[in-house]
């Protein structure tokens, strides 16, 4: 028995069938000319479309000033009680024997903990303008960080096991001509040798934002023969 696919639904129906078994479209005449037709027009268009999309969609060449992502302030939250571990597992125990006052000094610690994450966090931002990229943090000493691009060596993107829980990443900018051997503490969040530090980001943002910086930096490096006079 000959076979061929349905014109509608591509099931497999006998060839000299008048109408689909599966879907009821008709396949002979007409009219399975013309549902090929608009079927053909419809896939044209969505292509068309699609393809409009992509050309559409901007060059991203600049991240305007922003705060960090919200999920970094837990991160944050998380770094200062594996810092002061000791002191919250001395509030635990204590509550065995005080309940009322180790559970008041314990919540206390917590909430004061929390304070101190969301108000650090709200004071972190960072952006990648026309020539560099920077960053600005801290509530009491405020520290300002600015990277031009051609001073850029390499860029890394980092995860650790807490980062993967909260679906956050961390950047390293490496820069030429710092090489930094001691480890330097980044609002008392984060440590790093690299001396642009960005915690508390998205996986898709911080694979954004590295594209962005290392295609900045190729572009500089290709431009910069150019701009040297004999």
């Amino acid at each position: 028995m000959n076979q061929a696919y349905c014109t509608s639904c591509g099931n497999l129906i006998r060839s000299n069938s008048n109408f689909c078994q599966y879907c009821g479209n008709p396949q002979h005449g007409s009219e399975a000319m013309s549902m090929k037709v608009d079927a053909k027009q419809s896939a044209t268009k969505d292509t068309i479309k699609a393809s409009e999309q992509i050309k559409n969609e901007p060059d991203i060449k600049c991240i305007e000033r922003r705060r960090l992502c919200q999920r970094a302030l837990w991160s944050f939250y998380l770094s200062y009680i594996s810092k002061t571990g000791i002191l919250f597992l001395l509030f635990i125990v204590g509550t065995f024997f005080e309940p009322i006052l180790f559970g008041s000094l314990l919540l206390a610690y917590v909430f004061l903990l929390y304070l101190v994450a969301a108000i650090v966090h709200q004071n972190y931002y960072f952006e990648v303008n026309e020539t560099s990229f920077r960053k600005s943090y801290g509530v009491i000493h405020k520290n300002d960080v600015t990277i031009p691009f051609n001073r850029i060596q390499n860029v890394n993107i980092t995860r650790s096991l807490s980062d993967r829980m909260l679906g956050l990443a961390r950047i390293d900018i490496e820069t030429a001509g710092s090489a930094r051997s001691e480890t330097s503490n980044i609002s008392g969040v984060s440590s790093s040798t690299a001396e642009g530090h960005l915690p508390g980001v998205t996986l898709p943002q911080a694979e954004k934002i590295h594209d962005l910086l290392l295609d900045r930096f190729a572009q500089i490096r290709q431009s910069a023969p150019d701009s040297v006079s004999p």
